[in-house]
């Protein structure tokens, strides 16, 4: 029992030091020392140290795969809107990375990451409203290439957005101003 106990003990502070070292990871980010490519590669590379626990692997693993899948489904999005959707995730992909840092503890990262990962159902069409809401496509026009009522498409922004915990216009004029830079 007291052994259990002292493994149990092992682990918290081993988690709490791996979340320690995670949100100095997103520090060095927020002030520019590194960028996000950088930053989400020394992420995935703590995560699959030895000694970790298993659920700290899969949570990263997880979390990789969600991002992955997005990129999957804006691949096989209609040509023209193809670019407008990769540019919108390529700019909301830090701040989905400093969400899930953003939580006190693992534990509460790995049941929003839950949260992230079950937003994908409906072939990942909340995702598709909320990247082309971002990119100040009027909730009509979504709603008319889906077939949905204006007020269908912005239901599905909002669920997502309470989930990402960004609003898709407060995002507007960041992949504006990035298009911009690109052209």
């Amino acid at each position: 029992f007291i052994f259990e106990k002292e493994k149990e003990s092992n682990e918290i502070i081993s988690n709490q030091s791996y979340w320690l070292e995670l949100k100095s990871i997103v520090n060095k980010f927020d002030n520019e020392e590194i960028d996000f490519k950088t930053a989400y590669k020394q992420f995935l590379d703590l995560s699959q140290q030895i000694g970790l626990k298993n659920e700290i692997r899969l949570f990263a693993l997880s979390f990789n795969n969600i991002l992955l899948d997005i990129d999957i489904l804006i691949s096989v999005q209609e040509p023209r809107e193809k670019n407008t959707l990769k540019n919108s995730f390529e700019i909301i992909k830090p701040f989905l990375f400093k969400k899930l840092i953003s939580h006190l503890n693992v534990e509460d990262a790995i049941k929003w990451n839950q949260s992230l990962n079950n937003s994908l159902t409906n072939r990942g069409q909340n995702w598709i409203c909320y990247l082309l809401r971002c990119s100040d496509i009027t909730l009509k026009s979504i709603g008319d290439k889906f077939g949905i009522t204006r007020e269908g498409i912005r239901k599905k922004v909002s669920r997502l957005e309470k989930i990402v915990g960004i609003k898709s216009t407060d995002l507007v004029q960041q992949i504006a101003e990035s298009n911009k830079t690109k052209n």
